[in-house]
């Protein structure tokens, strides 16, 4: 059985091996390590860029403080569906009440992910900045499968998983033993490749770190 993540693993088994290099099949003790590392590299990318990158199952609801801007980055990318649905973009106006926004806006489809006023409207600041925000939108995002997530993700997630599998080496029962977290947890950061860094960079949100 995979134990790969369908939800977060940026590579399959049988392209990260090409990628590193390792030549013949491997046994079911290695496939299993191979992908519980991709786990926890994907997992590490995610951590590092402030983002998702799989399509989820179903529409995501984000909420969000208005900053008296026109436009607002959304968390994850590229948005892949069309969100100009009435009830797909609204404002707050109780605790408990949501209007739809009488604004006209876009959305950009590629990586930047900015949904934007074009009518001189803004996303309106809240009396009250506390609790999830005063606005809200639901939306598809991501790529669809691991097939489609871009090559130069996938050299870097293999690119650590090669790292994190030296780093583990010695102890490779603790692949086994430790959750995908505690696998990330645990990986020097500082082994990681300048250019590796640079390609994982490039997916960072841009309001994140």
């Amino acid at each position: 059985m995979s134990q790969l993540d369908d939800n977060h693993a940026l590579i399959t088994a049988d392209e990260c091996t090409a990628m590193l290099g390792v030549s013949g099949a491997l046994d079911t003790n290695e496939l299993s390590r191979v992908e519980r590392l991709i786990n926890a590299a994907s997992l590490l990318i995610e951590q590092k860029t402030g983002r998702l990158f799989l399509k989820p199952a179903s529409a995501v609801t984000e909420y969000f403080h208005g900053t008296g801007t026109k436009e607002y980055l959304v968390k994850n990318a590229p948005i892949i569906t069309d969100p100009a649905a009435p009830t797909d973009l609204q404002y707050m106006v109780s605790s408990t009440s949501w209007l739809d926004t009488t604004g006209t806006w876009i959305y950009t489809t590629d990586d930047s992910a900015i949904i934007e006023f074009t009518d001189g409207a803004k996303f309106s600041k809240a009396s009250d900045n506390t609790g999830r925000g005063n606005w809200r939108i639901t939306y598809n995002y991501g790529y669809d499968g691991v097939a489609n997530i871009p090559d130069d993700l996938k050299i870097a997630t293999a690119s650590i998983v090669g790292i994190m599998k030296k780093q583990f080496e010695t102890n490779l029962h603790a692949v086994v033993s430790m959750s995908s977290q505690m696998l990330t947890t645990r990986y020097n950061w500082e082994l990681t490749p300048k250019h590796v860094i640079v390609l994982i960079n490039k997916y960072k949100r841009r309001y994140f770190g």
